[in-house]
């Protein structure tokens, strides 16, 4: 037996045992469980990159291997066994080192000390277990063990760990399914493995930074523990990358590269995502981009999304090329950031454009990136996401030198809700002479956006010197005359100038669809809609308020300010047809969003003079009071001058509503609210204030003993508002003088007054006035209905006011036809049958079902089913 060897030969025994460590050991279940599932695999090949655990969890399947019996070899890898003969060398002593005696293969040739050994593991009774490491070293000599693979007997099984897939014909059998591998994407630690690690002692914030920083890279997160441990706060968070961790990248990835993959990469890193269009203009090849995605070594470091299928490096690998990129090739790095900035400019990524300009220090192309992407119009142009992304890179030193994008920015902050700063910032460029005819055209933008959020209206004198400032500019550039004309819209329609409003509102969205600006065509379907609500077309406003809400949906899903202007509107819209509960919840959505964003003077009013009326509806005067005060002090905070008047008028009102006559008298006084100044035709009002002193002082005047109001020229005025539309106004008013005339004794004036607002009120369905003025219109109506002996549909609508009123009618006769067909469906919704229900027992389709209940909406004016039902059991059609 002296020819049998029992001790292993000269080979360092370090190689034969696994690496000592002082590591948090993790059990990985779903690993071990993954590799018992192909327990008859003669083959498991675990690939990944350093630092993945691949040697750990070779070390813990051999501890188990060994707990069943198994006899179990361990070989690390060097650069020695990249020769044939070398590695089979090896294996043998790692095996003999296991356990496994027999004739010394040395001594035979290649072919024969393979039998050999082949034999030794069949005959050992036990299963063997060969755990090879680092196997990426071996690399040509891998295919030196594909016959031990192919006539390994049924009790061997081989585990390969290395960093790239080795060199080896193992197709047949994979086919033959005895072929297990585990890739990095297995190796990654999993969020709850990661806060084992930590002792579950981190936040779920940090346990959220530490998974997307590190991507379930182990040994970075074995870095990060010990970092936590020194007391290092917050190792993980962005920009800042631990020195032991570039360390670690820079020795264990960045040195397997060759000098032109590392080149590519470092100058890809600029980039947020890989794409081959910004690769090759980053580099000036058409060939780094199969470079990148054929690099072995860097494939489990480059991410992919799973939505968009974008390809990106890993975030710490990214910041260490960056930051390795900037610090030893300042030259290059600053002209890859510059075609970077260049190559996102032109794809339209204009934040991303002006952060690579400024990184670079180059502000003079961030300025003419800014500039091209439209500077004040980028709001229009891009959206708010892109102008407040670009916003927030702004610096001192290029608005400084740019004054066209310190207008920007004055403009994001009236976005904003901070005028007070803007009007600053505003003046700081508005105080230095330039012969600039852009930046006189900018500035002329940005000062008539702020007057506009100030709530300051402007006259035809001024649009006529923006119009010239725009011609001199870029008479050609359609979101400029789209941004003219939206300007001119809101002027008219300010001052009740609706028709030039309308066309104004339609030459806007013109402009703006042929310059593909969604965002400026949903704020004139506003527009439209506030000018139909006004002239008294409430199916019109609903439908222009659908059409803005639709494309906001559709391409600002995300956007808030849309929502929280539409609900201010549409919340007075209900108020004047007395759906007092939707807009109580339409109010109080516009409030949770007031002092975050833009408004203007109709939304202001619209809000702020509906939320008062409402709370004096449901809390009285004390309500209406505190309601009144806080807009007041919304008002002070954001210097929205032109807004104290119409809040004056709308205090008064209320307080002669509740009965305080003297108190809403000094109110008008001390407001300087003179109706002589609002009865003059040469004064730039808006609608909404006129109309609001004129009903404050009608209201206070039908109380008082005395009256002194000139009555011929109010008439006059009223009679202006009935032709020019104004049909919201022209019904408060009316209404008004109505009841001054009444207490006047002066009834054929008050009742012709009142049948001409009856008549608005049915075709508009705006009632709300008649149960503000109970007290003063009702014998004023009642007189009206005796006067009227026919039952036209007038009537029934006054008997329908009446009944809201509390006065005792006898049943109205609705005011519209239904068919027989829409009777029926109306008794069934109100039964609580769905429509697929209705369509079954009648015989329909549900889109017939559809298209009748449509109908019944619109004669209802309503926009819900709970709505239709609702107004159809007020009305006496249902029970």
């Amino acid at each position: 037996m002296d020819d049998l060897v029992s001790a292993p030969p000269i080979l360092a025994k370090a190689r034969l045992v696994p690496p000592a460590n002082n590591i948090v050991v993790l059990e990985r279940p779903a690993l071990f469980e993954r590799i018992e599932q192909h327990a008859n695999a003669q083959l498991i090949l675990v690939e990944a990159p350093a630092g993945f655990g691949k040697t750990l969890l070779l070390e813990l399947w051999r501890r188990r291997r060994i707990e069943d019996g198994a006899c179990v070899a361990w070989l690390t890898l060097d650069e020695s066994d990249a020769d044939a003969g070398n590695l089979l060398d090896d294996i043998a002593d790692a095996l003999r080192a296991a356990g496994l005696c027999w004739i010394d293969p040395r001594a035979s040739d290649s072919t024969q000390r393979l039998r050999t050994m082949l034999d030794s593991i069949a005959a050992a009774g036990q299963s063997v277990v060969l755990l090879l490491d680092e196997f990426e070293h071996a690399g040509a000599a891998a295919a030196a063990i594909e016959p031990l693979l192919r006539r390994a007997p049924s009790n061997l099984q081989v585990a390969i760990a290395g960093r790239v897939r080795p060199v080896m014909r193992i197709a047949a059998l994979r086919a033959r399914g005895l072929v297990v591998t585990l890739t990095a994407g297995e190796l990654r630690l999993r969020s709850e493995e990661i806060a084992r690690m930590f002792d579950c002692k981190l936040s779920r914030k940090e346990l959220s930074a530490v998974v997307n920083v590190s991507q379930g890279w182990p040994a970075i997160i074995e870095l990060f523990r010990n970092a936590r441990a020194r007391g290092v706060h917050m190792p993980w968070a962005p920009g800042r990358i631990l020195p032991e961790v570039t360390q670690y990248i820079e020795e264990e990835v960045l040195t397997g590269l060759t000098h032109e993959q590392c080149s590519i990469f470092q100058e890809t890193s600029v980039l947020d995502e890989l794409t081959e269009d910004a690769v090759a203009a980053l580099t000036g090849s058409t060939d780094s981009w199969r470079e990148i995605i054929e690099c072995e070594q860097m494939r489990a470091f480059i991410c992919v999304d799973e939505a968009s299928g974008l390809r990106r490096l890993h975030p710490l690998l990214h910041g260490v090329l960056a930051e390795r990129f900037a610090s030893t090739d300042r030259p290059r790095y600053t002209s890859v950031m510059r075609a970077a900035a260049r190559w996102y400019a032109a794809s339209d990524q204009i934040v991303r454009a002006v952060t690579h300009a400024l990184r670079c220090g180059d502000l003079e192309l961030a300025a003419t990136i800014i500039e091209a992407a439209g500077d004040v119009h980028i709001w229009i142009r891009h959206g708010k996401a892109v102008t407040m992304g670009i916003d927030a890179l702004l610096t001192e030193p290029l608005m400084s030198r740019y004054p066209r994008i310190r207008l920007m920015r004055a403009l994001v902050q009236v976005k904003n809700g901070r005028l007070s700063d803007a009007r600053r910032t505003f003046e700081q460029v508005n105080t230095v002479a330039s012969d600039d005819a852009l930046l006189k055209f900018h500035s002329a933008v940005v000062e008539a956006t702020l007057l506009f959020n100030e709530c300051r209206p402007v006259g035809d004198s001024y649009l006529r010197s923006f119009e010239l400032a725009m011609r001199e500019a870029a008479s050609d550039d359609h979101i400029l005359r789209g941004h003219y004309y939206n300007l001119s819209c809101l002027s008219c329609s300010d001052r009740g100038m609706f028709d030039k409003a309308s066309a104004a509102a339609h030459a806007a969205i013109e402009h703006y669809r042929q310059a593909g600006s969604m965002h400026g065509q949903i704020f004139e379907h506003l527009h439209l809609g506030g000018i139909a609500f006004a002239q008294g077309t409430p199916m019109a406003a609903k439908a222009a308020y659908a059409r803005a809400r639709e494309l906001t949906r559709r391409f600002f899903g995300d956007d808030q300010t849309k929502a929280a202007l539409l609900s201010s509107l549409c919340g007075e819209l209900a108020y004047e047809q007395n759906m007092i509960g939707q807009a109580w919840r339409l109010s109080r959505h516009s409030a949770q969003h007031l002092a975050r964003i833009e408004f203007w003077y109709e939304i202001y009013a619209a809000h702020f003079v509906t939320t008062a009326l409402l709370s004096l509806d449901r809390g009285g005067l004390a309500e209406a009071r505190s309601a009144i005060e806080s807009a007041r002090q919304e008002a002070a905070e954001r210097k929205l001058v032109g807004v104290k008047r119409l809040l004056d008028a709308t205090s008064a009102s209320c307080l002669a509503l509740a009965g305080e006559i003297d108190e809403a008298h000094e109110t008008l006084v001390n407001g300087g609210l003179e109706l002589a100044e609002y009865l003059r035709v040469d004064e730039i009002r808006t609608w909404r204030e006129q109309e609001a002193v004129l009903v404050a002082v009608l209201r206070v005047a039908a109380n008082s003993s005395v009256s002194s109001i000139p009555m011929a020229t109010v008439e006059e005025l009223l009679s202006r508002m009935w032709s020019g539309k104004n049909v919201r106004s022209a019904i408060r008013v009316g209404t008004s003088l109505a009841c001054l005339y009444w207490s006047l004794e002066r009834p054929a004036q008050a009742l012709s007054h009142l049948d001409s607002v009856l008549r608005a009120s049915h075709r508009s369905g705006y009632v709300r006035v008649f149960l503000e003025d109970r007290n003063t219109v009702l014998p004023v109506l009642e007189s009206w209905r005796k006067s009227v002996a026919a039952q036209t549909d007038v009537a029934g609508h006054a008997d329908t006011v009446l009944g809201l009123l509390g006065h005792a009618v006898a049943p109205a006769t609705p005011q519209f036809s239904l068919t027989a067909r829409e009777s029926e469906i109306l008794q069934e919704i109100s039964r609580g049958r769905s429509d697929k229900e209705i369509a079954r027992d009648l015989r329909l389709s549900e889109n017939t079902i559809k298209f009748h209940l449509k109908n019944l909406y619109n004669k209802l004016q309503v926009g819900r089913r709970m709505d239709a039902i609702h107004e159809a059991r007020r009305r006496g059609i249902v029970h």
